[in-house]
């Protein structure tokens, strides 16, 4: 047997020769956090109650409680999306309330974002 054949036996042997980068194996399907957020009902609870101030649903949604929903129910059909036997998705109020916060504060982070959130906007209400 030559010397590479022998040096292969080897490391077979010892196990070296396995997959180089072994698969990161999952821990879960859904993480448990977040399978608890609909018997929680987190952010129905939350959003209901900001329903209730006017004013701290203004300051946080940068919107009148009457302009989100009007709002909401324009792109509902386009961001709601399909349930499944696997799992339920987020609401479409969750859905937009992730977006409008996450354009609000990246909005406050840089002038260049500002500027691609107004043509976004504007994109936004032509559907």
């Amino acid at each position: 047997m030559s010397s590479l054949a022998e040096i292969l036996c080897l490391a077979e042997a010892a196990g070296e020769l396995d997959e180089p980068f072994p698969s990161k194996r999952r821990r879960y399907w859904v993480h448990p956090l977040n399978s608890s957020r609909e018997s929680d009902m987190r952010f129905t609870t939350f959003f209901n109650e900001f329903k209730k101030y006017p004013e701290k649903f203004f300051d946080y949604y940068r919107m009148s409680i009457l302009s989100f929903e009007e709002l909401l129910e324009k792109v509902r059909p386009k961001i709601t999306k399909e349930i499944t036997h696997l799992r339920n998705p987020i609401t479409a109020e969750e859905r937009l309330t992730v977006t409008l916060r996450y354009h609000y504060h990246y909005a406050c982070l840089s002038t260049k974002f500002k500027t691609n959130f107004k043509i976004h906007i504007e994109c936004f209400s032509l559907f």
